[in-house]
């Protein structure tokens, strides 16, 4: 797959010409999840399994390369009602970041995100682990496992599942969020998107270049 994704494409052109309309052709909120339509149970456990000797290698080699500060831009879409696109909400931020890889591979990204459009900013933390030869988020324990889906030099991609409680909802939420970490050179990627009872309900973007 090419560094540049389909969701890479996506912020070119809502960067480049300030507008909040969707890419054509990419898919829209509330689209099934890929497990869904791959005819999966997207509420089952994930599979999980150990890194390779190679793999484990790579990601921290890959997460040694990010090591340092950067700068960039992000998009957000917030997804409420397919059938009236005012409603639905896509955020535009430029961004200060910094990565550390402590001694064992695990990186650490802070991100500090501005909007000019809101006259916010705030900030977001993402750990990614390299915890008992298996790849972890958010926790270096087991409640952090996640599937692997792709492994490669300067890209992985991985998703894992949510069970939420939702007082709004009077249950519980199921999340199901999709994950891909993509450099190249000087720069690099996060893509996520999430899917909340099995549909899309909300995507991310951050690229990132050294200053």
């Amino acid at each position: 797959m090419a560094a540049t994704t389909w969701i890479g494409k996506c912020i070119f052109v809502a960067l480049a010409l300030m507008v909040a309309a969707p890419c054509t052709g990419l898919p829209e909120c509330l689209d099934p999840s890929p497990t869904v339509a791959a005819g999966k149970d997207p509420y089952g456990a994930i599979t999980v399994r150990e890194l390779t000797g190679d793999e484990h290698k790579a990601i921290k080699a890959l997460f040694k390369s990010l090591d340092g500060q950067w700068r960039g831009s992000a998009i957000a879409l917030q997804c409420r009602d397919p059938k009236d696109p005012q409603r639905n909400k896509r955020y535009l931020y430029t961004v200060k970041a910094e990565v550390e890889v402590d001694y064992f591979g695990n990186f650490f990204l802070k991100k500090t995100l501005y909007s000019r459009e809101r006259q916010t900013t705030h900030q977001e933390i993402l750990r990614l682990y390299l915890s008992d030869s298996h790849l972890r988020i958010n926790s270096a324990s087991t409640s952090g496992n996640v599937e692997l889906i792709d492994v490669e030099k300067n890209r992985i991609s991985f998703l894992y599942r949510l069970l939420l409680q939702s007082a709004a909802a009077g249950g519980s939420l199921r999340k199901e969020i999709f994950v891909v970490l993509t450099a190249g050179g000087q720069s690099f990627e996060i893509e996520q998107r999430t899917y909340s009872q099995g549909r899309l309900s909300d995507e991310q973007i951050w690229r990132f270049t050294r200053p």
